[in-house]
């Protein structure tokens, strides 16, 4: 059927199904929990493998992003350590090479995962990484692994796409790349494709596929956990809950910076149009008083970055008065 309206095939095609779920295969997830176990950075980041069918993307391979610590101790166990860290990242490119260059479904990259708090993933440079695969007509996903939940005894894992607000925007800012436009018509179209109020990321739901071979694999294998006693699952929730709290109010700090550079710059721009107009010289300075709503993708990523937050430590906080009050009772 393509290749009837279209003299080129079907490789052009750059509609695809809108993505509404991800279904992650049970080694992926157990694969970035174990990255995820051995790293000692903040942040890492992985890229996943897998296709889309219909509307739902299908992953079947991981492979994290090797970029080792090296700890300087003295200059020969410095110079080993280094060569034992070109060691391992040179296999995993070999390992990386070798799976992309077979044409296997495994093969397809659709995607990558990041290992961090949960609000560092509103980052334009995650951004940036989406944008690339919508680019080359590929399938976009985000995996988000949540570290400090997941100790907590249950795998945090969520899936992040593009919003279609955003893609449009995305592809008329690419196809306009050779025109002179500045940041305010680049906001503007902004709000006309709809990203001010789609937004720029969308969540969608996460399942893990366990095949019964796994699933038999796992029955005699998984143990229950020691619960812990009530007196101190309530003092660490309201540690977690604290430093959530001081994490919020950086974040409150760092988002009003960001806004009141963006007002004053459209305001300074608003004055010298008026200085401009009342001086009888021509005004070729193209901005409205509206154009103070317009924000930049920063500004928007990072007001979903503090929504998410409000809302986890209302969640803490929901969970701590109950604890408190089950205490209470006993």
């Amino acid at each position: 059927k393509f290749q009837e309206t279209d003299a080129s095939g079907c490789v052009l095609a750059r509609n695809m199904n809108e993505i509404a779920s991800v279904e992650v295969d049970l080694q992926v997830a157990l694969r970035i929990a174990k990255h995820a176990g051995e790293m000692q950075k903040t942040v890492d980041f992985g890229d996943v493998f897998g296709v889309q069918l219909g509307s739902t993307i299908e992953i079947s391979q991981a492979l994290p992003r090797l970029t080792p610590n090296v700890r300087r101790v003295n200059a020969d166990e410095h110079a080993k350590a280094i060569k034992e860290a070109e060691a391992i990242v040179e296999r995993a490119s070999r390992t990386y090479k070798s799976i992309m260059s077979n044409n296997f479904l495994d093969a397809n990259r659709v995607g990558f995962y990041t290992i961090s708090d949960p609000f560092r993933l509103y980052q334009e440079k995650n951004i940036k990484s989406l944008e690339a695969l919508v680019d080359a007509n590929s399938p976009a996903v985000m995996l988000v692994h949540d570290k400090s939940r997941t100790k907590r005894g249950r795998l945090h894992l969520r899936a992040f796409v593009l919003t279609n607000a955003y893609i449009t925007f995305h592809r008329q800012r690419h196809n306009e790349a050779s025109k002179q436009i500045n940041e305010v018509q680049l906001r503007r179209k902004m709000r006309v494709c709809g990203v001010y109020e789609q937004g720029v990321l969308r969540e969608v739901p996460v399942s893990i596929r366990c095949s019964l071979e796994q699933q038999l694999l796992l029955a005699d294998s998984v143990a229950t956990p020691e619960l812990p006693r009530m007196a101190d699952n309530i003092d660490q929730r309201i540690q977690y809950g604290t430093a959530l709290l001081q994490n919020y109010s950086r974040g409150i700090h760092n988002f009003n910076k960001s806004l009141n550079s963006h007002t004053y710059g459209v305001n300074r721009k608003l004055r010298e149009r008026d200085y401009q107009r009342d001086s009888g010289n021509t005004v070729v300075m193209d901005i409205e008083e509206k154009d103070v709503n317009n924000v930049d993708i920063n500004t928007l990523l990072g007001l979903a970055s503090l929504t998410e937050q409000a809302e986890h430590i209302q969640a803490v906080c929901d969970s701590v008065l109950m604890n408190l009050a089950v205490a209470k009772k006993l």
